[in-house]
């Protein structure tokens, strides 16, 4: 498999359950280009759609397990509500993944105040710009308000393969987990 290398772009690469395949986004998805046209539009009217459609012999696929009976149906996905076909196929078989370095998924934004560089072996994340109003009473009863300076949050979904313990520290802020911020799973 392709290590990581900042300088090219991120990698694109899915690897088989087997092991045996590496396969890219361009083998299993091709692209469909759509153009419409909003009603009463003017001069902005025309528009460019993208759907991305499995290439054939691919599916999505997941393990289930439930206390009830599910049969083959269409079911909806998505913010628009596409339909697919589902399938399904009883199994005894598990799909157990473990990396032998553990990872951190952040479950909601955090505010981590060291940097991330020497807190971990390798993350994928995203930053939000966070700020808030403070307000100050003035001699005039009435109040001021003025910008917090800005703080950067991790975005909830960030991932962290193989966390030090300073960043499982500096995440266990009870302040923040308090108000929603900061929560977090660990898999060591």
């Amino acid at each position: 498999m392709q290590e990581y290398n900042p300088k090219v772009d991120i990698y694109d690469g899915f690897v088989s359950t087997d092991d045996k395949e590496c396969l890219t986004s361009c083998d299993i998805f091709k692209e469909v280009e759509k153009i419409g046209i909003k009603k009463g539009g003017g001069d902005d009217a025309f528009f460019k759609q993208t759907s991305y459609l499995f290439e054939d012999g691919f599916a999505f696929g997941c393990f289930i397990e439930s206390s009830f009976e599910l049969k083959d149906s269409f079911i909806k996905l998505g913010a628009d509500n596409s339909i697919f076909k589902m399938e399904v196929k009883e199994s005894q078989e598990r799909l157990e993944y473990q990396d032998p370095n553990g990872y951190l998924v952040l479950l909601s934004d955090s505010y981590i105040d060291k940097d991330i560089g020497n807190l971990c072996d390798f993350a994928i994340t995203s930053e939000i710009n966070f700020k808030y109003l403070d307000n100050e009473f003035k001699d005039n009863g009435k109040f001021k308000f003025k910008k917090s300076h800005s703080y950067n949050f991790y975005e909830k979904g960030s991932i962290f393969v193989n966390p030090k313990d300073e960043l499982i520290e500096a995440l266990s802020n009870k302040h923040l987990q308090k108000v929603g911020y900061n929560h977090f799973a660990y898999k060591n």
